[in-house]
């Protein structure tokens, strides 16, 4: 029977799983021997509860679309003797995950706004704009080997799970590639590390019939005192620049151990009141690259019930839909006093080179989530030509270490990668909405962890390149199995609305473009100034909250 598996993503020995997009068939660590089709992961996000009797849960998110069958998760946790993970393996609300991270998310107050220039809609405007804008990433296993051991199964929900262990990798990954998991001679180092720490897996799967447009959050608790993410097990089907989003709930204040914790300078965030754009994001990915690429930036830490407050104030209205999800919170609140929010973005590359994100209780205080921009200069929305050019090109986008940021000649801004890198569309957080939107940035090619896959299994995989558009002046490169662009000397790769394009590049500009020194307007927009009759709508998303109609 066909088996692929979705999205490794583990967990501290836990895991956390792909959030905006889900895509078919395998990815992650494992990948199925019969169909070898990446899975796209774009962001990440776990709830970790560290528990007084040495144990912690992990409320674990799994987005997936397609054949029931075709799923299976395996992720390694820690063990201890006579600790029985049946006992210890649920299920959550589909929400939970959903109105945390919308709880918790960074917010912009933005710089204030006025009218003093021809056009404007009668004298003049010199206020704050309304509202705080959101930022918002059937069973069948063989048991061939003897030392690769079956130790407990049985169904929870729809998935069915099984707790398997070894003291070998190498018969381990004979087991799971003689089972339809795909082992590349790429990805055992990852088996052997975990088997070394004598760790144990669960796998699970679909039952048939399953519905997959909403799928549970699977809950395991295991024996440990302090969280962490083996972010090298996400590798294979990570984007670059993937979002992960690590929420811990305790006694204390939490801040990682292994990773740098990397602050961002508010005095560098960028938000142009009038269109919303900005270069949080961006400047995010930056900045950890200049901290090599691992770190993690606290977003958040407070009071766990007044979360779960804001929460029910945003969403209570609807308890039918949100019920579940905000009594699973309440529960949490009832017995953690604290929550923290951690976030980072990193690439296959870095996740797969150095430590695991690990994470220990701190004696800081809290740390809002909100930005304060307001005391900020105003910035000008009745300009005397509307369509004056304002702030700096490149101004929202990164393309990644090394590389440049380039204003086209017929086109949006674009990337210009360095040697050993090819452009690849993605998707990225749009820092004043709750959406993701498709940008551009460079993927380093020798990072392949599918190169031995065709040989392994004799299965003729489609050519990922086949539908290219990267056009005259560009050459398709395969990735992991994603299509990404190398742009002839003095292109650009730009996002077509279809994929990766080359146009011709007419200025290129280093990442500091990014903190929007342009003199133009106090360094205050990217983009075109918008005309005054469209005011009202282009301060909408500040405003936009959803309540209780």
């Amino acid at each position: 029977m066909k088996r692929t598996l979705f999205a490794l993503i583990a967990i501290l020995f836990a895991t956390a799983l792909a959030l905006p997009q889900a895509a078919d068939a395998c990815g992650g660590f494992f990948c199925s021997a019969i169909q070898l089709v990446p899975v796209q992961q774009n962001a990440e996000r776990i709830l970790f509860t560290v528990n007084d009797d040495d144990t912690v849960t992990a409320l674990v998110e799994i987005r997936y679309a397609g054949d029931p069958e075709d799923f299976s998760w395996v992720v390694p946790v820690p063990s201890a003797e006579g600790f029985s993970f049946g006992e210890h393996i649920n299920i959550g609300d589909p929400q939970t995950l959903a109105l945390l991270d919308d709880a918790t998310a960074p917010s912009i107050v933005p710089p204030p706004v006025q009218c003093t220039g021809q056009g404007g809609a009668g004298g003049g405007l010199n206020r704050s704009t309304a509202g705080v804008a959101t930022m918002a990433e059937d069973a069948s296993f063989g048991d061939d080997d003897d030392s690769v051991v079956v130790e407990e199964e049985g169904s929870i929900g729809d998935y069915d799970y099984q707790v398997i262990s070894s003291d070998s990798a190498s018969a381990l990954v004979d087991w799971l590639n003689e089972n339809d998991y795909l082992i590349t001679p790429e990805m055992e180092p990852f088996v052997e590390d975990y088997v070394a720490q004598e760790m144990k897996f669960i796998g699970a799967k679909l039952q048939a019939g399953a519905d997959t447009t909403m799928l549970a959050p699977l809950e395991i608790t295991y024996p440990a005192t302090e969280p962490m993410v083996p972010i090298r097990l996400t590798a294979v089907g990570a984007e670059p620049e993937m979002g992960v989003v690590s929420f811990i709930a305790g006694d204390d204040r939490y801040a990682g151990t292994s990773w740098e914790n990397l602050e961002i300078n508010v005095d560098d965030v960028m938000v142009d009141p009038r269109n919303g754009a900005s270069n949080y994001y961006s400047l995010v990915s930056w900045r950890l690259d200049q901290a090599g690429g691992r770190a993690m930036i606290p977003q958040f830490a407070g009071d766990t019930n007044d979360v779960w407050q804001t929460a029910s104030n945003n969403w209570g209205w609807d308890e039918i839909t949100y019920g579940p999800a905000l009594q699973y919170l309440s529960d949490v609140a009832a017995e953690h006093g604290t929550i923290t929010r951690l976030y980072t973005r990193a690439s296959a590359w870095e996740m797969a080179d150095g430590t695991d994100p690990a994470f220990e209780a701190t004696a800081e205080g809290p740390l809002s989530n909100v930005l304060d921009l307001s005391s900020r200069d105003p910035v000008e929305i009745c300009a005397t030509a509307p369509n004056e050019q304002f702030g700096a090109p490149c101004g929202e986008m990164y393309c990644g270490q090394d590389a440049m940021c380039a204003t086209t000649k017929d086109g949006p801004d674009g990337c210009l990668c360095p040697d050993g890198y090819s452009a690849r569309l993605i998707t990225a957080p749009r820092a004043l909405s709750r959406t993701i939107a498709p940008t551009v940035v460079c993927e380093q090619i020798e990072f392949e962890l599918l190169a031995s896959a065709v040989d392994m299994t004799g299965v003729e995989v489609s050519d990922a390149c086949a539908d290219s558009i990267c056009g005259e002046d560009g050459t398709c490169v395969e990735i992991n199995g994603f299509p990404t662009c190398q742009c002839d000397d003095g292109y650009a790769a730009v996002d077509s609305g279809i994929g990766v394009t080359c146009l011709e590049a007419k200025k290129s500009y280093g990442p500091d473009q990014l903190l929007w020194t342009a003199a133009a307007c106090g360094g205050c927009s990217s983009t075109d100034a918008a005309p005054v009759g469209a005011l009202a709508l282009l301060l909408l998303p500040f405003a936009l909250r959803r309540r209780r109609p």
